[in-house]
């Protein structure tokens, strides 16, 4: 966190990552969003990964962060949130997803089509990072780090390969598609009872 602070203010850039936090007694998968001359923000995970054991780790988080920099309203994920539509619905509160990901190759369709999805329910810019290589219990990822447009266009895809890219994202562009397919004005209410909604 520390690391990242010293980044963010030496680049005059916001920066956002996952690591494991512990506190009160309790391991929570959190991304933390770090502005340089502003308050950091965090997410922790709400859906833990059932089939890797998580739920015996980790704590699940229960409220929605929405962070706001630089005129964009950024919702934060992590990884296998991005499975469930209903927890990153939009409900007109943000402009762009970012989620934070260790995702297996062995599932990478689907991760490329979970993007796509959360970017065109939504109307909202998608940018995914997923790691590259071997974990420590031999699973292989293949990355496929890319962002997203929210008509669905692929503006950036990484593949196999780890890297820093740079792109410039437009506004107006979720204006312009929100406008010409005015698709999240005729959603359906959907109500969480553990949802808690933040914008920081």
């Amino acid at each position: 966190f520390s690391w990242m602070q010293g980044q963010a203010e030496k680049l005059n850039a916001a920066i956002a990552g996952t690591i494991i936090t512990r506190e009160n007694g309790k391991f929570y998968n959190r991304m933390i969003f770090v502005k340089p001359d502003g308050p950091s923000h965090y997410y922790d995970k709400a859906h833990l990964f059932g089939m890797a054991d998580e739920p015996e780790h980790y704590s699940p988080g229960n409220e929605r962060i929405t962070v706001e920099w630089k005129g964009w309203k950024i919702r934060l994920s992590v990884c296998y949130d991005l499975r469930f539509p209903a927890w990153l619905r939009n409900d007109d509160d943000y402009d762009l997803l970012i989620n934070s990901a260790s995702w297996p190759e062995r599932r990478i369709a689907h991760w490329d089509a979970l993007l796509k999805a959360r970017a065109i329910e939504n109307q909202s810019f998608v940018a995914a990072v997923s790691r590259v290589g071997e974990d420590g219990n031999g699973i292989a990822h293949c990355g496929h780090s890319q962002v997203i447009g929210p008509d669905g266009e692929l503006l950036l895809y990484m593949g196999n390969t780890e890297g820093i890219q740079t792109m410039e994202l437009h506004h107006n562009l979720i204006t312009r598609t929100r406008r010409y397919l005015p698709f999240l004005r005729d959603r359906d209410e959907i109500i969480l009872p553990r949802l808690q909604q933040s914008a920081r």
